[in-house]
């Protein structure tokens, strides 16, 4: 298995099968990590802890609440998997839910955050210096070249937002 450390607006061919999609943190701040997607039609769509999704049927995107996989650190991490790309895009997000109540920043770099993408032959890793302080990162955007090719970019985004009224909202918000 090979391993690519991404840099921050880098891209990386992925093979065009399931992964999972892994948000490290080492603090004890409780971070979650959720995906907004982009069908074919241009509808868009939340992946989160109340709407987990399912990588069997459609959006083929799955909040994985109880996953086993070999190897995983001991480390704190939730992950999202994706059974197959049938979306145009969709955005690895990760935030400080406290902390977007309380209106404050935090500092992502400090908890050492990071995305791991595991593929069966790959394993991409974003950077934790590439974050900063905010209470949500964009941490990066898989979509679909014009080859037809499966693509990851890390994005690497701090932002800062306040509580959104519905998790719809963020639609708004992020997009």
């Amino acid at each position: 298995m090979t391993t690519k450390q991404l840099d921050q607006g880098a891209e990386e061919f992925l093979p065009a099968e399931e992964i999972t999609v892994h948000l490290h943190w080492d603090a004890t701040t409780d971070l979650d990590i959720f995906a907004i997607y982009e069908d074919k039609d241009g509808q868009k769509g939340l992946i989160y802890f109340a709407e987990a999704g399912a990588t069997k049927e459609y959006p083929f995107i799955e909040l994985l609440f109880s996953f086993e996989f070999s190897g995983i650190p001991v480390d704190n991490q939730e992950i999202i998997g994706i059974g197959q790309m049938d979306m145009n895009k969709i955005w690895i997000l990760g935030w400080d839910f406290d902390a977007v109540q309380e209106g404050v920043a935090t500092d992502f770099e400090e908890q050492r955050v990071y995305l791991e993408i595991r593929c069966k032959d790959k394993v991409v890793l974003t950077r934790s210096e590439d974050l900063g302080k905010g209470n949500l990162a964009v941490m990066g955007c898989f979509y679909k070249d014009d080859s037809n090719q499966f693509v990851f970019r890390n994005r690497s985004e701090m932002r800062e937002i306040s509580v959104p009224e519905q998790m719809e909202d963020l639609l708004k918000i992020l997009l």
